[in-house]
């Protein structure tokens, strides 16, 4: 097993909580195995769910997009709710 990562308040699973992993190398397996995602921001109070697809090197997420698109500009600024970091 490797190093496990831990949950906040915000990260941790609620619902069928027994089926949680917080192995990271599991995370990986599972981000691995696909390449679309759906990021979820609000603007301004209105939500949007954007289909992208997406990457992963070593504890990097990379997220596709158009450097013009509403969900990059909202990241650049830092919108609450789309992480872009890293896989902590």
């Amino acid at each position: 097993m490797s190093q496990p990562y831990t949950p906040t308040p915000r990260t941790r699973l609620v619902r069928e909580a027994d089926r949680a992993v917080y192995d990271r190398e599991a995370a990986y397996r599972i981000l691995d195995e696909g390449f679309l995602c759906h990021v979820g921001f609000l603007v301004e109070g209105q939500p949007f769910v954007i289909p992208t697809s997406f990457g992963r090197k070593n504890d990097s997420l990379y997220i596709h997009g158009s450097a013009a698109s509403r969900m990059l500009r909202q990241l650049k600024e830092g919108v609450s709710g789309l992480h872009h970091r890293h896989l902590a």
